[in-house]
């Protein structure tokens, strides 16, 4: 059965609706229309993988749906495209630290050829990681992360907002720093998710104290801003927030 992934609906957050033209907060909150459940209509994945020499391979298939609401029906509703995917991985030692890549194709399965302005097109997506400890408790993790929007032209060419659309290609930079120290009762974090080609970004600093296995308490903040309203990070700049957070675990 389809399970989608979490989307932003106008309930806590608003979004930018390309039909609008800004932000919108919809009463009722938006809810997709999922698809029909059936054998059919189901989520079906594979993942096969092995390690030689320290060195971890995998390849990957799935047959569903996009996972988030980005297609539209004939009534202008947010759906769910039906998708096919496929992928391989690789993770390894390297020098001080961890490799990764990844590489996938995901096929608009009801929009092959990229001239429905109602259904994602297809795309190829490939992602690269390298972590290592820098210095003693202190780890830096760097990502770059693309996306491809196969037959751009024809996106553009048949959307009704084409000033809205993503680019052709998508890039995130992505880093993580952890410092921890006190043997680990302190801990400092920095997310940062920067898009040079949205032209938007993300930061999220957090801070954790932690007083005894029961008692924990956490600091932090979700930062939002970039320069196109229409862009991922850049919609939720009026969500930018700071939050404490105090935990007992018993």
């Amino acid at each position: 059965m389809f399970e989608p992934d979490v989307y932003l609906t106008g309930e806590r957050f608003s979004f930018f609706s390309a039909l609008a033209g800004q932000n919108v907060a919809p009463r009722p909150p938006l809810s997709a229309i999922e698809p029909k459940a059936s054998f059919e209509n189901g989520e079906f994945a594979l993942r096969l993988f092995r390690t030689v020499e320290g060195r971890e391979y995998a390849v990957y298939g799935y047959y569903g749906f996009f996972k988030q609401p980005s297609a539209l029906t004939t009534d202008l509703l947010p759906t769910f495209a039906p998708l096919a995917a496929i992928g391989a991985s690789v993770r390894q030692p390297a020098g001080p630290g961890l490799l990764n890549a990844e590489f996938s194709f995901y096929s608009s399965r009801d929009d092959r050829d990229g001239t429905s302005p109602l259904i994602a097109n297809s795309q190829f997506r490939f992602l690269t990681g390298y972590e290592w400890e820098a210095v003693t408790n202190f780890t830096v993790g760097l990502q770059y992360y693309l996306e491809w929007t196969i037959d751009h032209d024809a996106l553009i060419a048949n959307s009704p907002t084409p000033e809205f659309e993503p680019d052709e290609y998508r890039h995130m930079i992505t880093n993580r720093l952890t410092y921890r120290a006190g043997r680990d009762k302190y801990t400092y974090s920095l997310f940062t998710f920067w898009s040079p080609s949205d032209r938007d970004i993300y930061l999220r600093p957090q801070f954790t104290y932690r007083h005894s296995d029961q008692w924990t308490l956490t600091a932090g903040g979700s930062f939002f801003a970039g320069d196109e309203p229409q862009t991922f990070f850049s919609q939720l700049e009026d969500a930018s927030n700071l939050y404490v957070r105090l935990r007992y675990n018993y």
